[in-house]
């Protein structure tokens, strides 16, 4: 039997934008698709499963605020302009409105028996900020200027626009009825990246002028492999707990910028990431997790 779920949801936010001394509402509408196929005839509760959204301006389908992009265009002014004095009004103009979100995917879950589940997904991201994302540093060649005094800065910039693809699989086998083993692997490439724009490791592309994964591609493999405590029977028997060691690899643009799971935003900042004190381009993660859900 193959059953049908469509679900289209169309929706729009108002939020109060200053813009120029005045007070006016933004709209920023978004719509959503989701196409699940039910493919009990090769599996219990077995799908493939389409989906798409698109947010534009407020709208872009996270739990935070608008004021992380006016509070972004802000730094961004003062990195243009760093005698601007304290108080000075600085004008976001549209910042907030030409924001974008566009994201697509499919997932397929597969259930042929109850000793064995797999996912497999992947999935497109399209994001804008609606301006372009600035960083600075002291230039390793000519640090000062001529008085010798003022140091010399060099200034970098990213699109506003990020793309990410995504694509990975993760099977399960169980080997008694409530231990199982599970695998992951998944691969990820973006440009444009907008990650911390700090580099506090300066043996992390040394001597450059371009010392940050800042505006550059790259791509990124994931390995898991996760006893686990699960009830068989399917891909989303809970409650679920598992011990892992994960393997990632990237590309040596990313170096310094990234983690084997990705926090910060997919290629996030320096401070946080366990090999950022090192030239490394590889490393392991170790770790439990837990879910509890019905």
């Amino acid at each position: 039997m193959i059953s049908i779920l469509a679900l289209v949801n169309c929706c729009w936010s108002v939020s109060p934008i200053t813009k120029r001394g005045t007070s006016s509402p933004a709209i920023s509408p978004a719509i959503s698709a989701v196409y699940q196929w039910d493919l009990d005839c090769i599996g219990p509760k077995s799908y493939l499963q389409l989906f798409g959204l698109a947010g534009f301006g407020a709208t872009n389908f996270s739990s935070g605020t608008d004021l992380g992009t006016l509070t972004g265009f802000q730094t961004n002014a003062l990195i243009r302009n760093p005698a601007l004095p304290i108080g000075a009004v600085v004008n976001a103009g549209e910042a907030i409105q030409n924001m974008r979100t566009y994201r697509a995917g499919a997932m397929f879950v597969w259930n042929p028996n109850p000793c064995f589940s797999m996912a497999i997904w992947g999935l497109w991201n399209q994001d804008s900020n609606g301006f372009r994302q600035e960083e600075t540093f002291v230039n390793p060649f000519h640090p000062f200027q001529a008085n010798g005094r003022t140091p010399n800065l060099v200034f970098k910039n990213a699109p506003a626009t990020r793309n990410m693809y995504q694509i990975g699989a993760r099977p399960i086998i169980w080997l008694a009825d409530n231990i199982a083993i599970q695998a992951q692997v998944y691969g990820v490439w973006a440009d444009n990246v907008r990650g911390w724009q700090v580099n506090t490791n300066q043996n992390v592309h040394p001597g450059t002028l371009d010392p940050t994964a800042l505006s550059r591609s790259g791509s990124q493999g994931v390995f898991t492999i996760a006893p686990t405590i699960k009830p068989k029977g399917g891909y989303y028997t809970r409650p679920e707990l598992r011990v892992f060691a994960t393997y990632s690899i990237w590309s040596n643009s990313w170096k310094g910028a990234t983690t084997p799971i990705q926090e910060g935003g997919n290629t996030g900042g320096f401070t946080p990431s366990p090999y950022a004190n090192a030239h490394a381009n590889q490393g392991w993660l170790i770790g439990t997790q837990v879910e509890w859900y019905f």
